[in-house]
């Protein structure tokens, strides 16, 4: 059945931009009340290492998942939506709570690197007008070397035509 319902009502090139792995086997640590990653990866029959690397990489394999959870709801394993109920109704509830808290996260997170970009843009603003007003300096500086190299260049010419004067008389 699972494999048909993979086959058949799951198309993995929409799961991998809409659906994270990582929730599913959060899911299925919620559903079998499992609290850390080795006793998931037990039930799972799989090393640590596995689903370290399945975490890292936003990736799992679903026929392994669908032969252990044959008796998890589908559409709740994939995508967190369940039938109404009494049951159904709380758990929709903590899923709620969870993706707001996930999502107050994230936003917590945008709202910092917001900070430190606009913090970042000031420091290369000071940056940029500090080069700016060094370039106009380096502009002060060469024009005042090209005038006294000029100075330099026409006090030479008259020293040594003052020098030829003096010796000749």
């Amino acid at each position: 059945m699972y494999e048909w319902a993979y086959h058949n009502l799951i198309n993995p090139h929409i799961m991998k931009t809409t659906n994270k792995k990582t929730l599913i086997l959060c899911r299925i640590k919620e559903h079998y009340g499992f609290k850390t990653d080795v006793e998931l990866a037990d039930f799972l029959g799989i090393k640590r290492s596995t689903l370290s690397n399945w975490t890292k990489r936003d990736s799992i394999d679903y026929d392994l998942i669908f032969s252990k959870c044959e008796h998890v709801n589908i559409n709740w394993l994939l995508f967190g939506i369940i039938e109404q109920g009494d049951e159904a109704s709380e758990t929709n509830q903590k899923i709620k709570s969870q993706a707001v808290a996930a999502a107050d996260d994230d936003i917590e997170e945008m709202n910092a690197k917001e900070n430190s970009i606009h913090k970042n843009s000031l420091i290369i603003r000071e940056l940029f007008d500090r080069l700016q007003l060094q370039s106009e300096e380096i502009g002060r500086l060469k024009s005042k070397v090209k005038s006294l190299s000029t100075l330099l260049t026409t006090t030479k010419g008259n020293l040594s035509t003052d020098m030829k004067y003096a010796w000749a008389t």
